[in-house]
């Protein structure tokens, strides 16, 4: 069910961010709160959520791994990746 739940708020988000020369570099804090006891070294240590990758970060990230992202397609990307796991972290979260 949380796949579906993935699938449907990817192929549904409208979630665009305006890009420009400074908010390429901004990252938004995901409202996802951490539970490992380990921060990874992208992350700011003692913070309580996750941060989501920046638009620049996505896009290094993508050239990394062979993709050939498009500059222009970032903010609509990291829009719908950002999107996808609020809704998830949301739907699948385990119950109290």
């Amino acid at each position: 069910m949380c796949v579906k739940l993935a699938f449907f708020a990817y192929t549904q988000c409208a979630a665009v961010l305006a890009c420009t020369q400074s908010t390429c570099q901004e990252r938004r804090t995901s409202s996802i709160p951490k539970t490992a006891e380990v921060t990874p070294g992208h992350q700011t240590e003692g913070s309580k959520y996750w941060e989501y990758p920046s638009q620049q970060m996505f896009f290094n990230a993508m050239k990394r791994k062979g993709y050939e992202p498009v500059e222009g397609d970032m903010s609509t990307i990291v829009g719908m990746h950002n999107a996808v796991n609020e809704t998830v972290s949301r739907v699948c979260a385990p119950e109290p």
